[in-house]
């Protein structure tokens, strides 16, 4: 069959043969890639999710674009490049960007190793992802006055100063200024999600419960008070030095189980018998002695040993909000209270705690394992009385509420802070012993910026005097270890 009867079997014309004439249609290569409106090759979904930010005025996003000079269609744009970014597990940047300034960035943003370390903190995580995405769009924005700035002094054909005609001199210092934007921008948005990581931890992670979650809008919204609020912000700061500190030294307490080898006693139980004693059963020469003292239980085994635990009652952190405390005082103290507090959420027990100054009722927060209140907890972290400093809170008004708080039985332990040298009248300190040891309650004190901790050791199991409440402190690392 020739070339023309398959073609005519096929029912299809056949390609002209011969040279191209001048005048004929030349063949096409194939384009590249469309221009794409967004540096991220992005879905449907992140689109909108764009849009939704940018339509919320509380965004971080929506705040740092709607200041520009971009359109409407660049600012969605721009603000669904940056969540996606932050939040998506995989983002792939764009083949053919067709805003090259906004290419180039994302293209800087996604080589330095900062921003792998970064997103693997914020992917999937709508909070966190929408903290960072703030911090890449301002970046952004700052480039972009960058470039208008430099554009007179560089223009097209060159560096002033340098040969004219130099596009590879020019491309790299657009280069370095995405990559010095960039760089910015993700410092600034791994403290904030540092930050935040700190507040979730200090807080008691996302504050719904054991195994619970409360909307990203909750948790904003707490987040944004802690950053408003400067004594919030230094408490959480030190509670993270601090809650550091309790991991360590809860992670080198030993703990012994019901399987525990103790020693070794005398018996029978073959299961229990050391290696030489077995090794006697089996040998022709001591296996009748090795019988003989089977019958009599006389070999030797291994002693287990289990060891009952008592029950661990709550712990107490009880802190002076007198005027003298104010600062750094209190701002640690209260950090303080707040790793003990972690700890308890650690061991599972109970925490209360306990805010007191002259003349007030004080402030008392209860708050069992796995059902934090952490609107609460902000509360009484940011409370401070300013007042003179008596006794009646935690000797008298305490005991009196014990039962009303809810506190469970078992190992107790109380925990004072203060820079006061107090007196305890007879009756109160004795009414306090009684409760005390009803409650098998241990009370530790710590007295700052004093060597004299005066009527406090007749009603306390251990007294420190402190300069202050470093983490360097012998009796800090201790309370940590309880």
């Amino acid at each position: 069959m020739t070339r023309e009867e398959l073609f005519s079997a096929l029912d299809l014309a056949p390609e002209p043969s011969g040279p191209i004439g001048l005048d004929d249609e030349q063949p096409t290569a194939p384009a590249g890639p469309p221009p794409s409106p967004t540096a991220l090759d992005l879905d449907a979904w992140s689109l909108r999710r764009g849009a939704e930010a940018l339509d919320d005025p509380d965004s971080p996003v929506s705040r740092v674009l709607l200041n520009g000079a971009q359109d409407e269609d660049a600012n969605r744009n721009t603000a669904a490049d940056c969540l996606a970014a932050a939040f998506e597990p995989s983002p792939q940047l764009a083949e053919n960007c067709a805003d090259e300034t906004r290419g180039r960035y994302f293209r800087q943003l996604f080589e330095t190793e900062q921003y792998q370390a970064l997103h693997s903190e914020t992917r999937l995580d709508p909070l966190a992802s929408e903290l960072a995405a703030g911090h890449f769009a301002q970046g952004y924005a700052a480039l972009i006055e960058q470039e208008e700035a430099q554009e007179p002094q560089e223009g097209p054909q060159g560096t002033p100063g340098q040969p004219q005609g130099d596009p590879a001199r020019q491309e790299l210092k657009r280069d370095l200024r995405a990559l010095s934007a960039a760089s910015k921008a993700l410092s600034e948005a791994t403290q904030d999600v540092d930050d935040l990581r700190d507040a979730q931890r200090s807080l008691g992670g996302d504050g719904a419960g054991e195994g619970g979650r409360i909307d990203a809008g909750t948790l904003k919204a707490r987040f944004d008070r802690i950053k408003n609020s400067e004594t919030l912000r230094k408490i959480i700061a030190n509670a993270g030095r601090y809650r550091r500190l309790a991991q360590a030294k809860q992670r080198q307490k030993t703990k012994h189980g019901q399987d525990d080898v103790v020693g070794v006693e005398m018996g029978n139980d073959l299961a229990r018998l050391l290696p030489a004693e077995l090794a006697a059963l089996g040998d022709e020469d001591l296996e009748l002695d090795a019988l003989r003292r089977y019958l009599e239980r006389g070999l030797m085994q291994r002693d287990y040993r289990g060891i009952e635990h008592v029950a661990q009652g709550p712990i107490v952190v009880v802190v002076d909000e007198s005027g003298s405390m104010s600062d750094d005082p209190i701002a640690t103290a209260k950090a303080f209270a707040l790793a003990m507090a972690w700890i308890a959420r650690h061991q599972r027990r109970w925490i209360c705690l306990v805010g007191f100054s002259d003349g007030t009722e004080g402030t008392f927060l209860a708050m069992p394992p796995g059902k934090w209140d952490q609107s609460a907890l902000l509360d009484w972290l940011e409370h401070f009385y300013s007042g003179g400093t008596t006794m009646d809170v935690p000797l008298v008004t305490l005991p009196q509420k014990w039962a009303e708080l809810g506190c469970p039985e078992g190992k107790t332990d109380v925990i004072q802070i203060t820079d006061a040298l107090v007196h305890i009248p007879d009756e109160m300190r004795e009414n306090f012993l009684t409760w005390k040891a009803a409650t098998k309650a241990k009370y530790y004190t710590l007295v700052l910026d004093s060597d004299d901790a005066g009527d406090l050791r007749a009603i306390s199991d251990r007294v420190w005097c402190l300069p202050n409440l470093s983490i360097e402190q012998d009796a800090i690392q201790e309370l940590m270890s309880i």
